[in-house]
This record gives C-alpha cells, sequence and structure tokens, in this order.
C-alpha cells in the first residue's frame, strides 16, 4: 500500500530570541495550507523557535520539552491535523543543561525528542559553548506508517545517525 506524505519544508529565517513570532508565522503557515487529513509534515530549520546565532539568549530562553512552547505547537498541529518536525533551545528539568533539540509533535502531543550529538566548533560555530552533547540513538518514528528520522545538520555527517531509521 503506497502511503502519500505531504512535506512542507519551511525555509523561513527566525526573528532571533523571539519564540512567540516564529511560532506565530508556523501557525499562520498550517492555518493556510494543511490540509487536515493527518498526511502532512511540516519542517522549520535548526534552532527554528530561538533562532540559530541567538547567542546568550539559548540560555536564557530554552525551555522543557513539556513546557509552553511545546504546548503550543501541539496545539497547531492538532488544529491543523499534521506532524510538526522544528528545533528549539531545550533545557532538561533534571540537570538544567540546555540542548539543541530537534521535537516532533502531532495531535497526540510530544512525538519524538532528538538532541544534537556532534556540536561544531570551528570558524563562527561554537556550539559547545551553548549546548550539551546530545546521547543515545537518534529516534525513529512513524507517521502514517512511514519511518521518520530526526538528525540535525552537522549529525548528518557521521554515518550513525542517518542509518538508524532504515533498520
Amino acid at each position: 500500500m503506497l502511503i502519500m506524505l505531504r512535506i512542507h519544508m519551511l525555509q523561513y529565517a527566525s526573528k532571533l530570541g523571539d519564540p512567540e513570532y516564529n511560532i506565530g508565522r508556523l501557525r499562520d503557515y498550517a492555518r493556510r495550507n494543511c490540509r487536515g487529513d493527518g498526511n502532512e509534515v511540516l519542517v522549520t530549520p535548526e534552532l527554528y523557535i530561538h533562532g540559530y546565532m541567538s547567542r546568550d539568549l539559548h540560555l536564557q530562553l530554552a525551555e522543557p520539552f513539556d513546557g509552553k512552547i511545546v504546548n503550543e505547537l501541539v496545539n497547531i498541529a492538532r488544529e491543523g491535523r499534521c506532524t510538526i518536525i522544528t528545533g528549539m533551545s531545550e533545557r532538561d528539568k533534571d540537570s538544567g543543561v540546555v540542548y539543541n533539540s530537534a521535537i516532533a509533535v502531532g495531535e497526540g502531543g510530544l512525538i519524538s525528542l532528538y538532541r544534537k550529538r556532534h556540536l561544531p566548533s570551528y570558524g563562527v560555530f561554537d556550539e559547545a559553548r551553548y549546548f550539551g552533547v546530545g546521547r543515545g540513538d537518534a529516534p525513529v518514528f512513524s507517521v502514517n506508517g512511514v519511518k521518520v528520522g530526526l538528525a540535525i545538520c552537522y549529525d548528518a555527517f557521521y554515518p550513525g545517525n542517518i542509518q538508524v531509521p532504515h533498520a
């Protein structure tokens, strides 16, 4: 049986340090473009919610994966009957460590969380200054029977991260 997913690659530039604005743009896009059949996946860039080069703002604005931001994203997914994959600065509740994380949410809530494992530290990149190193395997989940895996930018250069979804 052939299952078709409609993938929306939102190449929006984030407004640095303004998650409400960035979530609002995502909400507006979903309202205009999601058909409501449950076969759509909206994907945003790395750290879309807080903005990539927010520097110390990541430490100030980071939020746990079950906080206000994720709840707002779940509401958007419910309204549009879609899956949303986006990036955010996520603070671990127990350790307080901030991670460069990708989350997947759907109508029922959080589907998956992935913390970036390979943090570049060359040229203009100094991610290790702001973020902890993620651990564990790259998550694999299903959207209407189609396997989906999460990875973030530089992690794709490490074969183990992108081979897991093929298992």
